[in-house]
């Protein structure tokens, strides 16, 4: 089993709302509220109405960065929220003897099939992350499921609760309703279960 270090950071990537200042410097304000329990955090925002070509390159980018934290000698956390999961997990099947754990909050998992063109078409770079998640979860054992944490309201209408469970990892109801409270909850309102959840990885 992958054996994690004391320091902790998780690389928290949003959703489609990352070319709107306002809502990034909002996630970013709540996830630094994680330094409480122990988890150091940064926001890596994919650019999704950016040219689909261009995803390639920041996906490498985050690879870069999950190295050069592991290097340093910080247990990386892949935190993905609503379409940020797809790149989470991509990034996570392809850095999994890297990575400690993965946290999907509200996010798309059952792929591209699943996603309505209107959030698609202005969002080219969704489009590419779904495709490389789809061929990610092929490759994810048993163990690699393990370490995944995926958070869902009860009723959400951008994200149906069912495709954002992933079978294998530990699947959690959050009791409340709707997308965008649910992602906040998640960050806030679910911070200490995904704490012992990263926490619990480092056995």
């Amino acid at each position: 089993m992958l054996m994690c270090s004391m320091n902790y950071t998780a690389i928290y990537i949003p959703g489609l709302g990352d070319k709107r200042k306002f809502l990034l410097w909002l996630q970013r304000q709540l996830i630094r509220g994680w330094r409480f329990h122990g988890i150091r955090t940064e926001l890596f925002a994919v650019r999704w109405a950016s040219e689909a070509s261009g995803f390639d390159d920041r996906l490498e980018q985050l690879l870069g960065r999950i190295d050069e934290l592991a290097e340093a000698g910080h247990s990386v956390v892949l935190v993905g929220a609503s379409a940020g999961a797809s790149t989470a997990l991509a990034a996570y099947a392809t850095r999994k003897g890297t990575v400690c754990c993965m946290v999907s909050i509200c996010g798309q998992l059952r792929g591209i099939k699943k996603v309505p063109d209107p959030a698609l078409d202005p969002n080219p770079r969704f489009r590419v992350s779904l495709e490389a998640m789809e061929k990610s979860l092929t490759t994810l054992s048993s163990d690699d499921r393990q370490r995944i944490l995926t958070l869902r309201p009860r009723v959400d209408a951008v994200v149906q609760p069912d495709e954002a469970v992933l079978d294998g990892a530990s699947n959690v109801q959050m009791p409340v309703v709707g997308h965008l409270f649910g992602i906040g909850f998640g960050i806030i309102g679910e911070a200490q279960r995904i704490t012992r959840f990263i926490k619990s990885r480092n056995k």
